[in-house]
């Protein structure tokens, strides 16, 4: 059997009560990772000591596939310490669990293992995943390696990180698995976003991005929603736009619109894309109709239900350039008089 670090998994017996109580300044679980993630990319730091001082707490195998998903994102990813990440996971899962449900957390644990170049207990932990029939051998190789890859573009290995990346995507299109396609898709948006979001990139990095936001498109329209499809358009009109491409852009927003009025109603997806949809419009030459879709977009944003997406919307408009912002001027001038 696998040897872990100790003998005993600190996840809660199912007998226990689920209203664990909690030590003085520990916040239930589930609220910790959601606020974690609002608030990882800003105090990384603090959203680790945080998970670090709340691993008894973790109650069931949800929670530890959750918790270590975003421990490894925080602390290997953001603050570089995949040594930290790995002590944490190790912490936790402390003996081989059984059940099909920790299939996850054990893919969190092998990806903190492999990161912190403790590749041998990587490779066990993968296996036993399979042997455990929580997932087969393609499944755990396609999601291991995705996930690497995309560790590695966190930490700047762009050559690493584009040839996993390329070799997981060719084998997730020979192998067709469902189990897998979600993490793929998952992934690839991902990637294609935090590369978008870069001030600068390099040849490799804009080809990668390039290639993600497309495999999104693809594995979402296996494996997704309406919705799913019709934000991966707008993820590929971003980054065609970013790349000097916006005719693609424009087709892909525009089906992404089409998609919406097909299937429904997304007033705020709505409004981004049409943002995307001025940008294309503008770097066409075309102004007027980069205002008209300002408008539209404007219009859509003032019904925004909360203040928060207000402002994320206003940061996103911001960067349009300052040729193309007329309309909002005039709009809130209209809605001051």
């Amino acid at each position: 059997m696998l040897q872990f670090p100790s003998k005993q998994l600190s996840i809660r017996p199912s007998d226990h009560p689920t209203t664990w109580p909690m030590e003085e300044n520990i916040m239930p679980l589930d609220e910790l990772i959601k606020s974690g993630w609002a608030r990882h990319a800003e105090d990384p730091e603090g959203v680790a000591q945080e998970l670090e001082s709340h691993k008894e707490a973790i109650g069931e195998a949800g929670q530890a596939a959750a918790f270590l998903g975003l421990a490894n994102h925080t602390i290997g990813e953001h603050l570089g310490d995949w040594r930290r990440a790995q002590r944490l996971a190790d912490q936790i899962m402390t003996e081989p669990p059984h059940s099909p449900e920790m299939g996850g957390a054990l893919l969190c644990l092998a990806l903190a293992h492999l990161m912190a170049g403790d590749w041998p207990e990587a490779l066990a932990l993968a296996a036993l995943i399979t042997a455990s029939g929580h997932e087969s051998g393609a499944v755990v190789q396609i999601k291991l390696s995705m996930q690497a890859a995309k560790a590695l573009f966190s930490a700047r290995e762009t050559a690493r990180g584009a040839h996993l990346f390329r070799s997981a995507l060719d084998l997730a299109r020979a192998r067709h698995e469902p189990s897998a396609d979600r993490t793929v898709a998952v992934l690839c948006s991902n990637l294609a976003s935090d590369l978008l979001e870069r001030p600068e990139r390099s040849a490799d990095e804009t080809g990668v991005m390039q290639s993600a936001a497309l495999a999104a498109r693809e594995f979402w329209g296996r494996c997704g929603t309406w919705v799913n499809t019709e934000r991966a358009l707008y993820l590929l009109a971003l980054v065609n736009n970013a790349t000097g491409d916006p005719g693609a852009a424009l087709a892909q927003a525009e089906e992404a619109l089409q998609t919406i009025s097909s299937n429904g109603e997304e007033r705020v997806d709505e409004a981004f894309i049409r943002l995307a949809l001025a940008d294309s419009y503008r770097l066409l030459g075309t102004i007027g109709h980069a205002h008209k879709e300002l408008h539209a977009a404007d219009a859509l944003a003032a019904g925004f239900p909360s203040e928060g997406l207000k402002s994320w919307y206003a940061d996103q408009r911001a960067k349009l350039e300052p040729g193309t912002q007329k309309p909002q001027e005039t709009a809130g001038a209209s809605a001051s008089t």
